[in-house]
């Protein structure tokens, strides 16, 4: 069994295994050891089963996360390259009428990934009143629309980051505010 776990350690230069792989090298010598001698499978026998298993789980989140970053610079340069449509910004005012109809004073019309502003959204979590200057791509296209045809008839645009995934910006709104 020793010379199972140090043929299969990180460093031995061999390919992580599954939980699968390891249960199938494992438990057969376990079970061999069991008829040999007549007495039960020992506690550590079954610590490798369990350090697999972890390794295993974190090898899924470590995979999960790096598909997670992956998709989310997707997601940053599709938002670069976009530009806002007519039929998108209808669709923000209707919304933002439909919460209006329900009584509220304020409407988030859009939601953007904090990357998508040059300084990662720093200003708009600052508050720094020079905060639309980093936006860029499809948000800069939302900021400048409102502030051509939306602030001159009494609208309001209020950015905040609406959440801090490991302590940094994640996602911002933009919202659409006609209330106090």
């Amino acid at each position: 069994m020793r010379d199972l776990e140090s043929n299969l350690r990180p460093d031995s230069g061999m390919t992580a295994l599954t939980e699968f792989d390891w249960s199938r090298a494992i438990v057969p010598q376990i079970s061999e050891r069991s008829e040999a001698n007549g007495v039960g499978a020992s506690a550590a026998e079954f610590r490798p089963l369990v350090t697999a298993h972890e390794r295993s789980e974190q090898e899924a989140r470590n995979r999960s996360a790096a598909d997670a970053k992956r998709r989310r610079q997707e997601e940053v340069g599709a938002l670069l390259r976009a530009s806002l449509s007519n039929e998108e910004w209808r669709s923000m005012l209707d919304q933002a009428r439909r919460s209006a109809i329900r009584g509220a004073t304020r409407c988030v019309i859009f939601s953007f990934p904090a990357l998508l502003c040059d300084d990662g959204g720093r200003a708009i979590n600052l508050p720094d009143p020079e905060w639309p200057k980093t936006l860029r791509g499809k948000a800069e296209s939302v900021f400048l629309r409102w502030r051509a045809e939306l602030r001159p008839h009494g609208f309001e645009l209020a950015a905040q980051v609406a959440n801090f995934p490991d302590g940094v910006p994640g996602d911002v709104e933009l919202s659409l505010v006609w209330g106090r």
